[in-house]
């Protein structure tokens, strides 16, 4: 039964922090009331800070909107920086992440030879594919069985049949767990095999489960048999892990059955409790020697903090002898921030950019930089058929309005915008000419692109993209599109306000 519970634990982290960040803004402007120079000193570690920023290997948009909040603000912008800004470019990070990284090539061998039969049938696949492999190490694999499963009530049927045919092991991986219905049912399956001697683990997201689950949650699992970690737990300090979170969605079975997408462990996913209308999700599911990159993706992070990592072999399938090239293609990835190559994003552009035809994008949230919104209108001056659908029905206002402060630079260009209008999407998936496509946990947000630990799966010609080409055509029976004039009809200050968010969207 699911039980409310009030988030003491994120209120009294936030109101640590906010009054952390209070106290040094008061002291900072007290002092310079007393002494003058300190008000110089400020604006000269602004600009400083500032040029810091200019010259590190971000985001164009993401620099700029920076370094404005800071030299507009110099007693609280570098504090909002220190806490929101910061991404992982230390040595420290990315040791971890060629920690976490290395041996990919012998834990999951065999992507040549498939590569070289995907080139044979498509050569534009294939450099799709080549280039996901250069910024990750994942390499392609011959489809097997691939499904994609929308909305997420069809999705929470086949996570369930699969748990319960587990016999060796169980990985879970999640940004949100919830202990509604859903959650409960899993959990009881998760038990049940746990008694029966099959390994279960559960790694989740403390920042995404801050309001959700008690503290010594991981302390409650493990009395039941499930082993579990938090990811990067949340400190009442001024100086918290607010980036770089664990974005994933990710579910490994026996190693041969998987699943990835959009969907968390919570019930309004599967529509059994309504927050924002109807919520329209997908889950891909996987089966076969593609699963074995789930599999590691999960055990990267879990052994994150291990100087030697566990050995991942026994948890992985044998690799197939035979090469079936007729079928379609599949390459798993994961997109560490700390590698700093946005595979996530190159992967989307690849797609935008190759595309001939048609592309169809479903995601929640519609907040670009420069180079993706290029692409998008690019595509679409030169006869593709763009076609994004986004919710008519936001889950955070802000991130709603700074999804349609991105409409007007595309409409003009051509792409054409759907609003979901029975509630709230939360689909994040890419098909390019109904053949090539990425189906994941990524949305089109500065967030997923830069700050996010994420997951997804390129495909090629495998059923998945059919399964979402058709789910795509039912989705804009019942979605409503946005008129070419959408700008021009608003008021003065709501188009004010977008310009304003269009410079603070690349913060949130």
């Amino acid at each position: 039964m699911h039980t409310l519970r009030f988030p003491i634990r994120a209120v009294f982290c936030g109101l640590l922090i906010a009054s952390q960040a209070l106290a040094l803004v008061a002291a900072l402007w007290l002092l310079c009331l007393v002494f003058p120079i300190l008000w110089a000193f400020l604006y000269a570690a602004g600009a400083i800070t500032a040029l810091f920023i200019v010259s590190r290997p971000d985001n164009a948009s993401y620099k700029l909107s920076w370094s404005i909040l800071i030299l507009l603000f110099p007693f609280f912008g570098w504090i909002f920086y220190l806490l929101f800004g910061g991404g992982p470019r230390g040595r420290w990070d990315k040791e971890r992440h060629r920690r976490m990284t290395r041996g990919l090539p012998a834990l999951l061998p065999g992507g040549k030879d498939w590569d070289e039969a995907l080139k044979r049938r498509d050569p534009t696949a294939s450099l799709q594919s080549r280039a996901l492999f250069h910024d990750t190490g994942y390499p392609l694999w011959p489809e097997e069985e691939s499904s994609f499963l929308s909305p997420g009530e069809v999705a929470a049927g086949a996570i369930l049949s699969a748990l319960r045919s587990a016999s060796r092991f169980i990985f879970l991986e999640y940004f949100i767990i919830d202990e509604g219905e859903f959650w409960q049912e899993i959990l009881s399956i998760l038990e049940e095999k746990a008694a029966g001697g099959v390994e279960v683990r559960v790694l989740y997201d403390d920042c995404g489960c801050l309001a959700l689950l008690p503290s010594r949650y991981p302390a409650i699992l493990r009395k039941k048999g499930i082993d579990c970690q938090v990811f990067s737990r949340l400190r009442p300090g001024l100086l918290p892990q607010l980036n770089q979170r664990d974005h994933r969605k990710l579910m490994v079975v026996d190693g041969v059955v998987g699943f990835c997408g959009g969907i968390n462990l919570a019930d309004e996913y599967i529509n059994r409790k309504e927050l924002h209308g109807h919520w329209k999700d997908a889950a891909l599911l996987l089966r076969g020697q593609a699963v074995g990159s789930l599999t590691v993706q999960f055990l990267q992070l879990w052994n994150r903090h291990q100087a030697e990592p566990e050995d991942y072999r026994p948890y992985l399938s044998e690799i197939p002898e035979r090469l079936d090239g007729d079928g379609g293609w599949i390459q798993p990835f994961a997109d560490h921030p700390a590698s700093g190559r946005q595979a996530a994003k190159q992967a989307c552009l690849q797609l935008i950019c190759r595309a001939e035809h048609t592309i169809h994008i479903e995601t929640p949230y519609l907040i670009l930089d420069d180079e993706m919104r290029g692409a998008l209108c690019r595509a679409a001056a030169s006869g593709v058929d763009v076609v994004v659908v986004t919710p008519h029905l936001g889950d955070k206002w802000y991130v709603h309005a700074a999804t349609r402060s991105n409409y007007p630079a595309l409409l003009a260009a051509g792409v054409h915008i759907y609003e979901y209008t029975p509630g709230f999407i939360h689909t994040k998936s890419v098909v390019a000419d109904g053949k090539w496509g990425l189906v994941g946990s990524v949305n089109f947000d500065f967030r997923s692109f830069f700050l996010h630990y994420e997951n997804a799966v390129w495909m090629a010609y495998t059923r998945a993209i059919g399964e979402a080409e058709k789910d795509f055509e039912r989705l804009l029976s019942v979605s409503a599109p946005v008129s070419p004039d959408f700008y021009g009809a608003l008021p003065w200050y709501t188009r004010l306000f977008m310009g304003f968010l269009q410079w603070i969207s690349p913060l949130m």
